[in-house]
């Protein structure tokens, strides 16, 4: 490559990532909605409240979680707790069975966490336990805090079909650095970029927020509407997601019901699972992205109104799921491309002619360091909206900070494994299944 091209790649990359940047504006909005503070709702009506627990083959920590929510400000006689596993042998029957308000449900054979609330969920539409206002989901390995049932319900006053609550991370709460490491605290990240970064954004401006399966309220009226939990891919609160737009079910989160979620320790088992959500996501992407787009532009075949009328109909709600990613996509890959492009001209340079293209390596250099900047700029915004919470020394701080561009970057790999997996199986294959993990207090006992 002459200096020439190498000189006239970079233009065309600069124009790319100035068009990336420009589209891409309206979301760096949402991250300025993440510092402020959200109005906190009382409710005068003290709704009955179910709790959904799966915890197949998760004895070693359901006691921090059963204990929180034996220490509830909300009226312990208006929810009950249901503690889902697949077998009455789980060692998981014997401790649930020491709290009271708590049930055992054993849904036999269940292959994912879709199918063991969808057995959990019908039983209790049912009727045997009586009605219930909403459902309350919260992963096993979770703790809540003291107040969460109460907010909870404040929540419901906001007149929402599905609360998603704030999360927090177990690991911090728990306090010692024996509970957590460097890809502990960069993976936990991910909750304010998911929250205080977009849905804080979204729900003051009712747009679908995205889900998570833990820490989340769904009103009876969506689960007597599909009937349980029909959702079955390895992402099924995204699902939930996509649905809430399908459906056009009102969202919102809400920071002051807070559940403290469990992150992963070591770097490989964090990375197990952000291979499975980006499995999930495609996976889904897949099977809904046309569904959406065909009801966004819906109103455009409407040959009955005026153009002008069409137009308006237009459901830019949709636009948050459909286009939000795009710009992202447009500027990683034409970063890998071109680095890519450089670095192979650098090396095929020196390996072919013996020649030093100093030219690539320095247009390659830029382009790496400009993207490691924008990722720890990200890091920088997610560490200051949510600085309160995020439980870390300084020095912590401060690695995740130089070390989360790098750990972010690895879901470029993952998104394209994900790609070609799906391609050769829409189904995905059967090692990225729903499968247990080693708990943190399992593994600070091998420490």
């Amino acid at each position: 490559m002459t200096n020439l091209q190498a000189a006239s790649l970079f233009h065309f990359y600069m124009v790319l990532v100035i068009i990336a940047s420009v589209l891409y504006l309206p979301r760096i909005a949402y991250y300025f909605y993440g510092f402020r503070k959200q109005k906190h709702l009382v409710n005068r009506i003290k709704n009955r409240l179910a709790v959904i627990i799966p915890a197949r083959n998760e004895s070693a920590g359901i006691s921090f979680l059963l204990d929180s929510f034996s220490r509830q400000t909300y009226d312990h006689s208006k929810f009950d707790m249901f503690v889902i596993v697949d077998s009455e042998e789980d060692p998981t029957c014997t401790i649930a069975a020491e709290y009271p308000h708590t049930y055992i449900h054993v849904v036999k054979n269940q292959t994912c966490k879709g199918m063991a609330l969808d057995g959990s969920l019908k039983r209790l539409l049912a009727g045997a336990y009586g009605k219930y206002d909403a459902y309350v989901i919260v992963d096993a390995d979770n703790i809540v805090a003291d107040d969460f049932m109460e907010e909870m319900n404040n929540a419901l006053a906001a007149d929402c079909q599905i609360v998603l609550g704030k999360r927090d991370i177990k690991n911090w709460l728990l306090g010692g650095k024996e509970y957590r490491s460097l890809a502990t605290n960069c993976n936990a990240l991910t909750y304010t970029f998911i929250d205080k970064m977009g849905n804080v954004f979204r729900t003051l401006h009712h747009i679908p927020c995205t889900m998570c399966g833990t820490g989340v309220m769904i009103r009876s009226d969506v689960i007597t509407e599909i009937g349980g939990w029909p959702y079955r891919s390895l992402t099924e609160d995204l699902e939930m997601t996509i649905n809430c737009i399908l459906h056009k079910w009102t969202s919102c989160f809400y920071e002051y019901a807070v559940t403290y979620t469990e992150e992963a320790l070591t770097h490989k088992t964090s990375d197990m699972r952000r291979k499975r959500w980006c499995i999930g996501y495609m996976q889904i992407s897949f099977k809904y992205r046309r569904q959406i787009v065909r009801q966004t532009y819906e109103s455009l075949h409407d040959t009955s109104v005026s153009l002008l009328q069409r137009l308006k109909n237009i459901r830019l709600q949709n636009f948050d799921y459909l286009y939000s990613f795009f710009p992202l996509f447009l500027y990683f890959g034409s970063v890998i491309v071109c680095f890519l492009i450089y670095m192979s001209a650098f090396l095929g340079g020196i390996a072919v002619q013996g020649i030093v293209n100093l030219t690539c390596l320095k247009y390659a250099g830029i382009i790496a360091l400009s993207l490691y900047a924008v990722l720890a700029a990200f890091t920088l915004i997610g560490l200051s909206i949510d600085r309160s919470e995020i439980r870390i020394s300084l020095p912590e701080k401060i690695a995740v900070l130089l070390y989360n561009p790098f750990f972010m970057s690895q879901y470029a790999y993952f998104y394209v494994r994900a790609f070609f997996i799906l391609i050769r199986n829409p189904a995905g294959v059967e090692s990225d299944a729903w499968q247990p993990v080693e708990r943190i207090e399992q593994v600070v006992k091998g420490l």
